[in-house]
């Protein structure tokens, strides 16, 4: 199976001559309910309608730090078939999803950017507030207002909650950038976001699928982030992704057109030589991108759910994530064990401070705020997280370690 082109492209019958992905030949299908996602086979692209709101939060656990991410819901899936990753096994299929009916979702997109620009130049500034109650979508868009008869003198309310960022992504659920030459997305959300002076955007991937993004007017406000690993974990069990040399050229490339990027070690994974492994992996880096434009690090270890496992280990090389000890966290989800993560992410938090600048952000992906002050020497919090991700990339140094632990 090709990662660059689907075996099958299904589309329901309303998204037919739309202009979707010209260089295929469509089969048309009934509408896609959830429960068909699981009869999709691995390679099929599915053209389909998305009922709800295009805008969600991050699905974080409450236990730990989370940095406030909003999930732009462009699709789900993936075919990259990774080893370790748990998506398929919660869809039912490694089926790529994407939604025919986005222009809905970029009006909602377009109208969040809106109110978090007038809430923002608002501040401290009283006045009357015009809740703009006849635009329409706005109830679809999850803000919220205040009422048309409230007093003259009134702040709005925030569009959103202290607790998320201003740093959208549309890679939780599905690879940014897999298909989207054909899909046309992520350029018409880098055109929505170049002019929003506190929100970013975040396109994240596993490919090295950037060429047509190249050349576009972003302003600086779309970061290109990648998945890495140390190339050994990225042979064995990321085996249909784009080799880990060849995302990080595309990563360089897309730094020489001005982007900033963004690098995601998750997740990491412990076994024999993983110091160098990793180790490897930074050196790569030195090589092809200029520290300089990285923007965000983000460090997370491997972890499961008990129901996944049996999933995860009849995937061919998958066995070796479970070499290790494992014991289950407070989130029900099982991890290494606290010790051992505190070494794996202060290793590789070793290998990084020297080189980044000091404006990137080096943060740990659901982790307790203990693990944050054993490893970073202090403990952000959500909000704090969501506040450093209200600025733009690469607005201000980020202060990684106040207080290093002894």
């Amino acid at each position: 199976m090709s990662p660059d082109r689907p075996q099958r492209y299904l589309i329901e019958p309303e998204f037919l001559g739309r202009g979707f992905f010209p260089a295929l030949s469509p089969q048309v299908m009934e509408p896609l309910t959830a429960t068909d996602y699981p009869r999709l086979r691995a390679g099929d692209l599915a053209l389909t309608r998305h009922r709800g709101s295009f805008i969600r939060p991050c699905p974080a656990t409450l236990q730990y730090n989370c940095c406030g991410l909003n999930i732009i819901h462009i699709g789900q899936g993936c075919h990259l078939g990774c080893g370790y990753c748990v998506l398929t096994g919660y869809l039912g299929s490694e089926a790529v999803i994407r939604f025919g009916n986005f222009e809905e979702g970029l009006t909602e997109v377009a109208e969040l950017l809106a109110a978090i620009k007038e809430s923002e130049a608002r501040k401290n500034q009283p006045g009357p507030f015009n809740p703009r109650a006849a635009e329409p979508g706005w109830a679809a868009s999850g803000l919220t207002r205040p009422s048309a008869a409230a007093p003259s003198l009134t702040y709005p309310e925030p569009p959103l909650p202290p607790e998320r960022s201003y740093r959208f992504c549309t890679g939780e659920f599905t690879d940014s950038l897999i298909f989207d030459q054909g899909f046309g997305v992520s350029a018409r959300l880098i055109e929505l976001f170049r002019s929003s002076p506190q929100a970013s955007l975040e396109l994240k991937t596993k490919t090295r699928e950037v060429s047509h993004l190249l050349g576009l007017d972003h302003g600086g406000r779309t970061v290109l982030s990648f998945s890495v690993n140390s190339p050994t974990i990225a042979a064995s069990l990321e085996a249909r992704a784009a080799p880990l040399g060849d995302r990080l050229a595309a990563a360089g490339r897309a730094a020489a057109n001005g982007y900033p990027l963004g690098l995601h070690f998750d997740p990491i994974v412990y076994y024999p030589g993983w110091r160098e492994g990793y180790a490897r992996a930074v050196g790569l880096m030195d090589q092809t991108i200029p520290w300089s434009r990285v923007a965000w690090i983000s460090l997370g270890c491997f972890r499961y759910q008990a129901p996944l496992k049996s999933l995860l280990l009849a995937r061919p090389g998958s066995a070796k994530l479970f070499d290790a000890e494992f014991v289950r966290a407070p989130d029900g989800k099982y991890r290494y064990p606290r010790p051992l993560r505190q070494l794996l992410y202060g290793t590789i938090l070793s290998y990084l401070k020297p080189r980044v600048d000091p404006r990137a952000t080096i943060y740990l992906c659901m982790e307790s705020p203990r693990m944050w002050r054993e490893v970073m020497g202090f403990d952000p919090t959500t909000q704090g997280l969501a506040t450093r991700f209200r600025e733009p990339p690469l607005a201000s140094p980020w202060e990684l370690c106040p207080n290093p632990p002894a």
